[in-house]
């Protein structure tokens, strides 16, 4: 198995950088994740299918993550509710968000 080296050499597995926009306390930031090439290319096939961009592809995935792993009883179609309900309000979807699913709301 090929060893990982982040110069990109030959012999090493390839790395792409994806660029991360998110919002926080109407302040914008960026940051820059590295994933494996065979990621990337899920990414793109993935974001071409859904008419995203990569970066949103990428960021929805991360969102429907983070999201399910603060709340592990949650579906993934009551995390993709929570992610609707929380875009039709203006904000942000957190860990617990909804009392509706049974689970209790952090503060």
């Amino acid at each position: 198995m090929a060893r990982w080296n982040p110069n990109g050499l030959p012999g090493s597995r390839a790395r792409r950088n994806i660029r991360i926009d998110y919002v926080s306390f109407n302040w914008g930031y960026m940051g820059i994740i590295k994933i494996s090439e065979h990621m990337h290319e899920r990414l793109r096939s993935t974001s071409t299918a859904l008419s995203r961009s990569i970066n949103a592809q990428a960021e929805h995935w991360l969102r429907v993550g983070m999201l399910a792993e603060l709340n592990p009883a949650l579906s993934y179609g009551d995390i993709c509710r929570m992610l609707i309900e929380a875009e039709a309000r203006g904000g942000e979807a957190g860990p617990a968000e909804s009392v509706e699913h049974g689970i209790e709301q952090v503060a």
